[in-house]
C-alpha cells in the first residue's frame, strides 16, 4: 500500500524588521495571504493608484498603513507597524512612497522561499 498524499499549507511566517527613529529594531511576522486579505490588498493597491491631487497625504497614508497592519503582526504587547511608520513619516525621516513601496514588498516578497 502506498503512502497517501497529504495536503500541506505552503505558508510559513517570515520575519519583518522595521528600524524606528531611535534605531531600535522592531520585529514582526507575516500573516497568511488568505483570500480575504488578498482581496483587501488588491482593493488597497487600486486605491493607492487612484489617489488624486485632492487626496491628502494623511488620508492616503491611513489606507496603506491599515493594510500593512493586516499583513504583519508585532509580538504581543509591541507597537504596530503603522505606529512606527507614522512616527517616522511625521519626523520626516521617510517619505509616503517609502511606505507604499514597503506594502508592495510585503505583497511580493513575503511568500515562503
Amino acid at each position: 500500500m502506498t503512502e497517501p498524499i497529504r495536503f500541506k499549507k505552503r505558508f510559513r511566517p517570515r520575519t519583518v524588521e522595521i528600524d524606528d527613529k531611535d534605531d531600535a529594531t522592531h520585529k514582526f511576522e507575516t500573516v497568511a495571504l488568505t483570500r480575504s486579505v488578498e482581496r483587501e490588498l488588491t482593493e488597497t493597491m487600486e486605491k493607492v493608484e487612484s489617489f488624486s491631487a485632492e487626496t491628502t497625504d494623511e488620508e492616503a497614508l491611513d489606507v496603506v498603513l491599515r493594510m500593512i497592519d493586516k499583513m504583519i503582526e508585532p509580538a504581543k504587547g509591541r507597537k504596530k507597524a503603522s505606529t512606527i511608520l507614522r512616527d517616522l513619516w511625521k519626523a520626516e525621516e521617510i517619505e509616503s512612497m517609502d511606505i507604499i513601496d514597503f506594502l508592495n514588498d510585503l505583497a511580493t516578497q513575503r511568500r515562503p522561499t
